[in-house]
Formats: C-alpha cells, structure tokens, sequence
C-alpha cells in the first residue's frame, strides 16, 4: 500500500507563504516511510494535498504539523502523525 504524507507547517514564518525558497523546501521535504510528501501551509493546502494523493492512487494519506526553522531553513516535523484515509 502505497502511503502519502502531508507536511502541514503551523508554525515559524507568518503567515508563510508560497516562494521559490518555500518550492525548493518543498522538492527535499520527505518523510520516513512515505513513497509521496506534500509541504501544506494553510487547511486549504491540506485538503488539495489530500484530494491529490488520493487521485494519485495513495490509499493511506497521513498529515504531520511541523514548524519552519529559519535559521536552519528547514522544516522540522512534530508529533506523530494522524491517518486522514487509508
């Protein structure tokens, strides 16, 4: 099963918003364990992500809040993550 998590950042930057350094952060984003990784930072992109793996064929989708490290210009995950489907 093939297995989706969306990286939702609550924390950090605000508000933070879509910039050629939020894309670049978002083509290293990865997550132990998943075949697909989605960088959200409002509830809507939570939901396009979702919807997106989902039509993608990803039968499990989880979503880890995370908070953005400026200083260290990453994202750095929280909490264990919650099963949305699958």
């Amino acid at each position: 099963m093939r297995t989706g998590v969306i990286i939702y950042v609550i924390s950090g930057v605000e508000p933070m918003e879509r910039t050629a350094d939020m894309e670049d952060l978002e083509s290293r984003a990865n997550y132990p364990g998943a075949d697909e990784t989605c960088l959200a930072c409002s509830e809507a992109e939570v939901s396009w992500g979702w919807w997106r793996m989902v039509a993608k064929g990803l039968r499990r989708v989880e979503c880890v809040s995370a908070r953005y490290d400026e200083r260290h210009r990453a994202v750095v995950t929280r909490g264990a993550p919650l099963r949305l489907c699958g």
